[in-house]
């Protein structure tokens, strides 16, 4: 989280979704700007039926931050797509298994609040999103395509986290996330319920220590 103007971070993590990279840097005192991209591939065996897991997509944004003696305070808003292939047992369809594939395009609302200290820091993140699938389809373990799903609009998503990240060396950090996600909507499709990830950022600001 920024402090002051032309600040830059960057960072790469590892988790539940897959890798994340993001990159951020501060245009002003209060504004900044950011881009976040994720990447997942998982290869799989059911039924004797050789599947694989991805989801690919990526977000630019843009904030507002302030910094008080003791806290940091930021909020991005932004807008991303990106496309997703799965296979769960889906209630649509009964016990079977089945392959869902779609593309899908998100708006986003990030505000956080953080501590603002030289070492430790904890960062409190409520996220919320607006997940949109034009296009969706189900088929067989077989590839047989057995519905496509009409667009069904946008569905708010409350996707709340909560990040602990240590100073390892000066301007190189170490992070541990939990998150959780869930739709504040009935959907057809399904979100990740806990989420976390462990991860190092490069940040060229400054913490309060060294104000």
């Amino acid at each position: 989280m920024f402090g002051a103007s032309k600040e830059f971070a960057g960072g790469v993590a590892m988790g539940t979704t897959g890798v994340e990279a993001q990159i951020a840097y501060s245009l002003s005192d209060h504004i900044a700007v950011m881009a976040n991209g994720e990447f997942l591939t998982r290869k799989d065996e059911i039924q004797g039926y050789k599947l694989k897991r991805h989801q690919n997509f990526g977000e630019v944004g843009i904030g507002y931050f302030l910094k008080a003696e003791n806290l940091r305070i930021e909020v991005f808003g932004g807008y991303g797509f990106g496309k997703s292939t799965s296979y769960n047992q889906f209630d649509l369809f009964g016990s079977d298994h089945r392959i869902a594939k779609g593309t899908f395009n998100r708006i986003f609302l990030q505000p956080s609040i953080s501590t603002n200290t030289a070492d430790f820091n904890i960062i409190l993140t409520p996220r919320f999103t607006m997940v949109r699938f034009p296009e969706f389809e189900v088929s067989s373990l077989e590839g047989d395509v057995l519905e496509n799903i009409p667009d069904g609009g946008y569905k708010l998503h409350f996707e709340p986290s909560l990040t602990a990240r240590c100073r390892l060396v000066d301007g190189l950090h170490g992070f541990f996330q939990l998150g959780i996600a869930g739709s504040l909507k009935s959907t057809y499709f399904e979100t990740v319920p806990m989420q976390f990830g462990l991860g190092l950022q490069f940040y060229t600001g400054q913490r309060k220590r060294d104000n």
